[in-house]
């Protein structure tokens, strides 16, 4: 969500290579983002009439909650269940670590106690497992069909209905 929101202020500013220096973002990534999101839009537009905006808006609180389902529904095996409350350092079970993680200090989530959480990488540090890029999830959003040794006492419930709205038009 973070990146969104950056990519869309560099463009609402010109998308210029100051801008991306004093808010110390690397100008190649974010053009290399805009590429990427032109090519799904040209891809997208062949089957289907949808054209790009040229200046990428900043998430509303609507699209940040459907691309974090989206995200629990594609990342089912990164998902941590709260085991654990520490002093800042809470301590998840995850199907892909033996030994309990831990989220990352420098996390947005990091001491906010969240039950479950999404991850994209697990870092091996001195102190133990570190997860990374992380997302609160809603025990309701888990899918019935993600019964692991882990979340197995989750409550079943249905795969959660997503409408994805694409930030292009």
């Amino acid at each position: 969500m973070v990146i969104l929101t950056a990519v869309g202020a560099w463009e609402h500013a010109g998308a210029g290579q100051p801008w991306s220096t004093t808010h110390h973002l690397r100008y190649r990534a974010l053009v290399e983002i805009r590429q990427l999101r032109r090519q799904l839009a040209n891809i997208l537009s062949q089957t289907q009439e949808v054209s790009l905006e040229p200046l990428l808006k900043p998430p509303t609180p609507g699209d940040i909650i459907s691309l974090r389902k989206i995200l629990t529904v594609c990342l089912g095996d990164h998902i941590g269940k709260l085991e654990e409350k520490g002093i800042g350092a809470d301590e998840y079970s995850t199907e892909l670590a033996e030994e309990r993680v831990q989220i990352h200090r420098e996390s947005v989530l990091y001491g906010l106690h969240t039950e479950y959480v999404g991850f994209c990488t697990l870092e091996q540090e001195t102190s133990g497992v570190k997860i990374r890029t992380v997302f609160g999830i809603e025990e309701d959003w888990l899918p019935t069909s993600y019964q692991t040794s882990v979340l197995s006492p989750i409550r079943s419930t249905n795969l959660p209905q997503l409408t994805l709205t694409l930030l292009v038009k």
